[in-house]
């Protein structure tokens, strides 16, 4: 767990309240989250400029080795990728936009 969960992940969230709720239901995450194979590939990928926890430039890079995997594979999926000037957790502090972003992706015409 990081030494300063609401700036690692909420940076953009205010809400004392809510910032306590978030960080105090927060679980260790696996290693093999970050080390295991993908058994799909990801359709939409939201970048977040201001993310704490995952810089933008590895950000970037997430999104160019699952272009590359696509194309390697000869997936015939797009990868959406979407930026937003947000915190780690853009689902949250943004979620109409990302629910927009989502549905967008799925092919629905807003």
């Amino acid at each position: 767990m990081p030494e300063n969960p609401a700036e690692k992940f909420y940076n953009d969230i205010h809400d004392k309240e809510t910032l306590d709720r978030l960080v105090s239901s927060l679980k260790p995450q696996s290693f093999s989250a970050f080390w295991g194979k993908a058994a799909y590939m990801p359709w939409c990928f939201v970048d977040s400029t201001q993310d704490n926890a995952l810089p933008f430039h590895a950000q970037e890079g997430m999104v160019a080795n699952a272009k590359r995997a696509i194309a390697e594979r000869g997936d015939k999926v797009t990868l959406h990728d979407v930026t937003l000037q947000t915190s780690h957790s853009p689902f949250l502090s943004q979620g109409h936009k990302v629910a927009e972003i989502l549905r967008k992706a799925g092919g629905e015409s807003l």
